[in-house]
Protein backbone atom coordinates (compact mmCIF):
# COMPACT_ATOMS: atom_id res chain seq x y z
CA UNK A 1 0.00 0.00 0.00
CA UNK A 2 1.94 3.03 -1.62
CA UNK A 3 0.20 5.92 -0.48
CA UNK A 4 0.87 9.32 0.29
CA UNK A 5 4.93 7.99 0.19
CA UNK A 6 4.36 5.91 3.56
CA UNK A 7 5.49 2.53 4.32
CA UNK A 8 2.20 1.65 6.40
CA UNK A 9 1.29 -2.54 4.24
CA UNK A 10 -2.17 -3.12 5.79
CA UNK A 11 -5.44 -0.67 6.28
CA UNK A 12 -4.89 -0.16 10.26
CA UNK A 13 -0.79 0.78 10.04
CA UNK A 14 -1.92 3.35 6.96
CA UNK A 15 -4.28 4.86 9.50
CA UNK A 16 -2.04 4.82 12.47
CA UNK A 17 0.77 6.40 10.58
CA UNK A 18 -1.31 8.73 8.99
CA UNK A 19 -2.40 10.30 12.88
CA UNK A 20 0.82 10.13 13.70
CA UNK A 21 2.76 12.03 10.27
CA UNK A 22 0.03 14.50 10.03
CA UNK A 23 -0.79 15.46 14.19
CA UNK A 24 -4.64 13.75 13.37
CA UNK A 25 -7.41 13.22 16.09
CA UNK A 26 -8.69 10.02 13.95
CA UNK A 27 -8.78 8.42 10.75
CA UNK A 28 -11.41 6.90 8.68
CA UNK A 29 -10.82 4.90 5.96
CA UNK A 30 -13.93 4.09 3.69
CA UNK A 31 -14.17 0.88 2.08
CA UNK A 32 -17.56 1.40 -0.13
CA UNK A 33 -19.20 -1.54 -0.10
CA UNK A 34 -16.82 -3.49 2.62
CA UNK A 35 -17.91 -0.54 5.14
CA UNK A 36 -14.99 1.55 7.40
CA UNK A 37 -11.88 1.40 9.13
CA UNK A 38 -11.38 3.86 12.43
CA UNK A 39 -9.04 4.89 14.41
CA UNK A 40 -8.60 7.94 17.18
CA UNK A 41 -5.85 8.42 18.97
CA UNK A 42 -3.71 6.34 20.83
CA UNK A 43 -6.42 2.55 20.27
CA UNK A 44 -5.87 0.21 17.85
CA UNK A 45 -8.76 0.83 15.56
CA UNK A 46 -12.02 -0.72 14.63
CA UNK A 47 -13.63 -2.03 11.52
CA UNK A 48 -17.38 -1.44 11.22
CA UNK A 49 -18.44 -4.02 7.82
CA UNK A 50 -20.46 -2.81 5.01
CA UNK A 51 -24.33 -3.91 4.19
CA UNK A 52 -24.64 -6.41 1.98
CA UNK A 53 -27.12 -4.68 -0.54
CA UNK A 54 -28.44 -4.54 -4.08
CA UNK A 55 -26.67 -1.53 -5.05
CA UNK A 56 -28.27 0.20 -7.75
CA UNK A 57 -25.73 3.53 -8.23
CA UNK A 58 -23.29 4.28 -5.93
CA UNK A 59 -23.06 7.84 -7.14
CA UNK A 60 -23.02 10.43 -3.29
CA UNK A 61 -22.27 6.92 -1.24
CA UNK A 62 -19.07 8.35 0.31
CA UNK A 63 -20.91 11.44 0.64
CA UNK A 64 -23.28 9.95 2.42
CA UNK A 65 -21.19 8.33 4.85
CA UNK A 66 -19.68 11.74 5.57
CA UNK A 67 -22.69 13.53 5.90
CA UNK A 68 -24.00 10.79 8.34
CA UNK A 69 -20.82 10.29 10.29
CA UNK A 70 -20.47 14.29 10.82
CA UNK A 71 -24.40 14.46 11.50
CA UNK A 72 -24.33 11.66 14.67
CA UNK A 73 -21.33 13.06 15.49
CA UNK A 74 -22.57 16.94 16.17
CA UNK A 75 -25.52 15.20 17.86
CA UNK A 76 -23.40 13.64 20.47
CA UNK A 77 -23.05 9.72 18.78
CA UNK A 78 -19.67 7.99 19.88
CA UNK A 79 -17.18 8.09 17.38
CA UNK A 80 -18.08 4.25 16.75
CA UNK A 81 -21.68 4.80 16.51
CA UNK A 82 -20.82 7.44 14.07
CA UNK A 83 -19.25 5.32 11.75
CA UNK A 84 -21.98 2.96 11.81
CA UNK A 85 -24.63 5.67 11.26
CA UNK A 86 -22.32 6.84 8.13
CA UNK A 87 -22.18 3.49 6.96
CA UNK A 88 -25.68 3.03 6.96
CA UNK A 89 -26.84 6.20 4.56
CA UNK A 90 -23.86 5.15 2.40
CA UNK A 91 -25.50 1.36 1.77
CA UNK A 92 -29.21 3.43 1.48
CA UNK A 93 -28.09 5.77 -1.31
CA UNK A 94 -26.42 3.14 -3.13
CA UNK A 95 -29.66 1.03 -3.47
CA UNK A 96 -31.44 4.81 -4.92
CA UNK A 97 -30.77 5.91 -8.34
CA UNK A 98 -28.63 9.48 -8.26
CA UNK A 99 -27.10 10.85 -5.56
CA UNK A 100 -29.89 12.77 -4.07
CA UNK A 101 -33.15 11.04 -3.30
CA UNK A 102 -33.99 11.46 0.47
CA UNK A 103 -34.05 9.09 2.69
CA UNK A 104 -37.14 7.99 5.13
CA UNK A 105 -36.20 7.69 8.86
CA UNK A 106 -37.89 4.47 9.73
CA UNK A 107 -35.29 3.05 6.20
CA UNK A 108 -32.45 4.52 7.88
CA UNK A 109 -33.75 2.75 11.10
CA UNK A 110 -34.79 -0.65 9.60
CA UNK A 111 -31.08 -1.33 8.21
CA UNK A 112 -29.31 0.42 11.63
CA UNK A 113 -31.29 -1.90 14.16
CA UNK A 114 -31.65 -4.52 11.89
CA UNK A 115 -30.23 -8.11 13.45
CA UNK A 116 -30.93 -10.28 10.66
CA UNK A 117 -29.30 -7.75 8.07
CA UNK A 118 -26.29 -9.03 5.41
CA UNK A 119 -22.71 -7.73 6.23
CA UNK A 120 -19.87 -7.82 4.17
CA UNK A 121 -16.59 -8.08 6.09
CA UNK A 122 -12.96 -8.19 4.87
CA UNK A 123 -11.12 -10.71 6.32
CA UNK A 124 -7.85 -8.71 6.68
CA UNK A 125 -9.91 -6.33 9.09
CA UNK A 126 -11.95 -9.21 10.73
CA UNK A 127 -10.16 -8.91 14.03
CA UNK A 128 -11.35 -5.25 14.35
CA UNK A 129 -14.36 -5.92 14.38
CA UNK A 130 -16.55 -3.83 16.27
Amino acid sequence: MRMFDMSAKTIPEFAREAVESWSLDSCLVTLGGDGVFALKGGDDGFYVPGYRIEAVDTVGSGDAFSAGFVYATLNGESFREACSFGNVLGALVATKKGGTEALAEEEIGRLLHAKDSVRTTRQDLARYRA
